[in-house]
C-alpha cells in the first residue's frame, strides 16, 4: 500500500528529526503525494505517539480537514490531541511542583492543542477554562507573548459557541492577563481592566462578595468559584500595573489598596479550593506573592517584608530551588528589604 508506505516514512522522518516541517521541502511532497495518489494519509494506521508527533507539525485547517476525511481519522486526530492534552496536563502538575526542571524547556507538541485552538474542536467549550485555567503559569512561561494571539482566537471562537457565558468570561480576563505581562507596552491599560470587570460581572463576582462581605456562604459552586478566583487575580494585576504608573500618589495607594482586598477575597476561595484538593499550591503561591507586592506598592515595607519572608520557605518547599516564580518573590524580597 503506497500511501502506508508514505505515512510510515514519514513517521519515520519525524522520529528521527524532531524539527521537521511538514508544510516545506521533501515533507510537503510526501504529503501531498500520498494525497494525490491514495488519498488522505493513514493517520489510524500509526501508533498514537506518532499520531500526535504528525498532528503538532500540521496547521490547523489541515488538522480540521483530516478530521473530515472519514470516521476512521476522525477518531485517530481526536485520540493523538486527547494524548497530548493528556501531556500537558502532566506537563502542568510538574511545574507546580519540585519537578519542573523537566518542563522548563517548551515542548512544541504537548502545547499544540493550545497554539492550534485544537481544543476548540475537540473539547466542549465548557471545558477550555477548566483546561486552561491551572495551565496558564506554564503556558506564559512557554509561549510568552505567543499566548496573548492563542488566547484572542479562542475568544472570538467562545464567542460564537452557544452556552459560552462563564467560558467566555474566563477567555476575556485571561486574555487581558496575557498582555498585561506581555504587551502592555502596546496597550492602554484602562481597556484591559474594563474586560476584567466585565469577565468578574459575567462570573458571578457581585453576587459572591456581597454575600461572603455578609457573612453569608458564597451562591457560587466550587467550579465558578475557582474561575472567579482567576479573574479577581486578573483584575488585581491589571490594577497594579495602573497603580505602578500612576503620577499621582495617592490615586496609586487607593489602586493597591483595592488590588489588595481583590486579592484577599482571590486568596480565600483559593486556599478553601487547594484544602479541597481543587487546585494546585502554585496558584495559591502566586496570590500570595501578587498580595506581598500589593503591600510594597502601597508603601507597607514591613508587611510585605514579612509576607516574602513566610512565602519564601512554602515556594522552596513546594516547588524547589529555581522555579520561576521563587526567583520572582526573591527579587521582591531583595526589593523590600
Amino acid at each position: 500500500h503506497e500511501d502506508l508506505w508514505v505515512m510510515l516514512e514519514l513517521a519515520r522522518r519525524v522520529d528521527c528529526t524532531p524539527d521537521v516541517d511538514l508544510t516545506t521541502s521533501e515533507d510537503s511532497a510526501l504529503l501531498a503525494h500520498s494525497h494525490v495518489t491514495a488519498g488522505p494519509p493513514l493517520l489510524h494506521d500509526l501508533p498514537l505517539d506518532l499520531q500526535a508527533k504528525i498532528l503538532s507539525l500540521t496547521e490547523p485547517p489541515a488538522f480540521a480537514a483530516l478530521r473530515r476525511c472519514d470516521c476512521r481519522h476522525r477518531e485517530a486526530a481526536d485520540a493523538a490531541v486527547a494524548h497530548m492534552l493528556a501531556q500537558l496536563r502532566a506537563a502542568v502538575a510538574a511545574y507546580a511542583s519540585a519537578d519542573h526542571c523537566r518542563v522548563l524547556r517548551h515542548c512544541r507538541l504537548t502545547s499544540w492543542p493550545i497554539t492550534s485552538c485544537a481544543i476548540a474542536v475537540v473539547l466542549p467549550a465548557t471545558e477550555w477554562a477548566e483546561l486552561l485555567s491551572p495551565a496558564v503559569h506554564l503556558l506564559e512561561h512557554w509561549l510568552r507573548a505567543e499566548l496573548c494571539d492563542c488566547l484572542q482566537r479562542l475568544k472570538r471562537i467562545a464567542a460564537l459557541h452557544a452556552g459560552k457565558g462563564s467560558t467566555l468570561a474566563a477567555l476575556r480576563h485571561l486574555h487581558a492577563r496575557s498582555v498585561l505581562r506581555f504587551e502592555t507596552w502596546q496597550q492602554s491599560v484602562v481597556p484591559l481592566g474594563l474586560e476584567c470587570e466585565c469577565s468578574i460581572g459575567a462570573l458571578g463576582g457581585s453576587q459572591h462578595l456581597d454575600s461572603v462581605c455578609a457573612g453569608e456562604p458564597s451562591p457560587l459552586g466550587p467550579a465558578a468559584q475557582r474561575l472567579l478566583a482567576d479573574a479577581l487575580f486578573t483584575s488585581a494585576f491589571g490594577m497594579h500595573h495602573r497603580a505602578s504608573s500612576d503620577a499621582d500618589a495617592e490615586r496609586a495607594v487607593a489602586s493597591y489598596r483595592q488590588c489588595s482586598y481583590l486579592l484577599q477575597h482571590a486568596l480565600a476561595i483559593q486556599e478553601e479550593q487547594l484544602a479541597a484538593g481543587s487546585i494546585q499550591e502554585l496558584t495559591v503561591l502566586c496570590t500570595r506573592l501578587a498580595l506581598a507586592q500589593a503591600a510594597a506598592g502601597r508603601g507597607d515595607l514591613r508587611a510585605a517584608r514579612e509576607a516574602l519572608e513566610a512565602l519564601l520557605p512554602a515556594m522552596r518547599s513546594t516547588l524547589g530551588v529555581g522555579h520561576p516564580q521563587l526567583s520572582q518573590a526573591q527579587l521582591a524580597l531583595g526589593g523590600v528589604r
